[in-house]
């Protein structure tokens, strides 16, 4: 009788411990949807009417991918955005849970509490630009979702299979989202690789088998990657990653100016359609790409535009590979430091024509909610500016800090020390390729800045642990006599 009690009473502790979780996962949400509620609606970028045309009609574009379309209509399922907020705020909270759990595990710690994860996520959520991409119908909250997943698999070796796989789809949805996450992913492998080669670095080296690498982290890439093409083959543009997608490249060459010293040179051997506009070539990304630029008309749109578009590009790195090295390390820079939040949310009356014709088409009774946002009113673009120094003030507080806590207790291979190398590795090469290869803006990296505040508490919090563990009393163990046996 008296075991049974004890089985009772155990399973009513558990029962217990389970809900207290549950009830911190759902705060430790709504923390991260605050935005989107003071807005009154989902954050909407002037992107998302695109997305969600195309989370409807699932047709494929010829310079995006149409799987955050698909996740949109999976997890809205066709009711309203606010359930596709919900599910990218729920992917989160348990991403970062498991990173923080990951922290304290390493170090014979079994579990996290739900009170140090609302504290952890309050703090991401007061000081980060988290909150305005977890909130907003665009798939930017996947590139910092992709980093800590690959973390995690790369070097946590006792995270179970079932998580393992939970965290490799997370990693596949995010490469099939949008194509820079592929690209960022590859050169973060790659920087990898590099530190594993030297001997000083090598201590950042993955602690994963490379069979668990090859499943959990290469395998995904490659499935969002092949699923990518594939929906391309299907909608008629060839099995390739993205039919219009060198147009990005060619506009930053333009804006560079690296193209106009090639097409001076080459179309004296041959014609180009872009030749007949070298005196009158745009000089700006968002006038050639956005602008109606004849040019771009010429070269033949989104579409046809893939044989001059490689010629250019192709030329333009053998011309000039010293001053476009030169370009893409000076893009890197600049798009590492700009970070502000709210980029591109305006008030909605600059493309209000658009957004209502798409939500009265698929969501007629969300349009008198659009309406009475603070984003349509213009106040959300009051709030980033109020908020942008603060966000910008903990990046650079929470990076020396890390800086500060690496160098001082020099324990490279413990898990925050780890985080803290990888998470620059990630923000170097997010600044890496979104500046080479697009133009630089502030959504860019402040999509993943946040990375850096949670790496400066995962320092915190492990510094706690070290003092409560310091603080506990140690059993008692006797001196022992080291005097030599003849003086004994």
């Amino acid at each position: 009788m008296r075991d049974l009690r004890v089985v009772v009473a155990t399973d009513s502790k558990l029962a217990r411990s389970s809900w207290a979780q549950f009830l911190g996962f759902v705060i430790a949400g709504c923390f991260l949807l605050w935005i989107s509620i003071f807005n009154g609606y989902p954050i909407v970028y002037p992107d998302t009417g695109q997305y969600l045309v195309d989370s409807f009609t699932f047709e494929v574009p010829s310079f995006r991918t149409i799987y955050y379309p698909v996740f949109m209509r999976l997890t809205s399922l066709g009711i309203t955005p606010w359930l596709v907020v919900i599910a990218q705020s729920a992917i989160t909270v348990f991403v970062l849970y498991e990173c923080l759990k990951f922290v304290l595990k390493q170090n014979g710690s079994s579990s996290l509490r739900s009170p140090l994860l609302l504290a952890v996520v309050l703090c991401l959520a007061c000081g980060t630009a988290l909150p305005w991409y977890v909130g907003q119908l665009m798939p930017d909250i996947f590139a910092g979702l992709l980093f800590l997943c690959m973390f995690l698999l790369l070097y946590h070796r006792r995270l179970s299979a079932g998580k393992s796989v939970a965290l490799a789809l997370v990693v596949a949805i995010s490469i099939a989202s949008h194509l820079s996450h592929l690209v960022i992913s590859c050169v973060i492998l790659v920087a990898i690789g590099i530190l594993g080669a030297f001997r000083r670095t090598r201590c950042f080296w993955p602690t994963r088998s490379k069979k668990q690498i090859a499943l959990f982290v290469v395998t995904p890439i490659l499935a969002g990657s092949f699923a990518v093409a594939l929906s391309n083959w299907y909608a008629g543009w060839g099995f390739t990653l993205s039919p219009g997608g060198r147009m990005f490249v060619v506009a930053r060459l333009f804006a560079s100016g690296l193209a106009q010293r090639y097409l001076q040179q080459d179309c004296k051997i041959e014609h180009l359609n872009a030749c007949g506009y070298l005196n009158n070539l745009p000089s700006n990304e968002n006038q050639f790409l956005w602008g109606h630029s004849p040019v771009f008309q010429a070269m033949g749109g989104w579409n046809n535009s893939r044989r001059e578009a490689s010629r250019i590009i192709r030329g333009t790195v053998r011309n000039s590979p010293g001053p476009l090295l030169w370009e893409c390390t000076k893009q890197m820079f600049r798009q590492f430091i700009t970070m502000k939040p709210g980029d591109g949310n305006q008030s909605l009356d600059q493309i209000m024509p658009y957004f209502i014709k798409n939500f009265q088409r698929f969501y007629p009774e969300d349009v008198p909610k659009l309406k009475a946002t603070q984003q349509w009113r213009g106040g959300l673009a009051n709030l980033a500016h109020r908020v942008s120094g603060v966000y910008i003030t903990v990046f650079w507080c929470s990076m020396a800090c890390c800086l500060f806590f690496l160098v001082r207790r020099r324990r490279y291979s413990e898990p925050e020390a780890r985080l803290f190398i990888f998470v620059l590795i990630c923000l170097l090469s997010n600044a890496l390729v979104t500046g080479s290869l697009s133009n630089v803006i502030n959504r860019y990296q402040s999509r993943v800045s946040w990375l850096m505040a949670f790496s400066c508490m995962a320092y915190l919090v492990s510094l706690v642990r070290d003092g409560r563990r310091t603080g506990e009393p140690q059993p008692y163990e006797p001196p022992v006599d080291r005097r030599p046996a003849l003086a004994k």
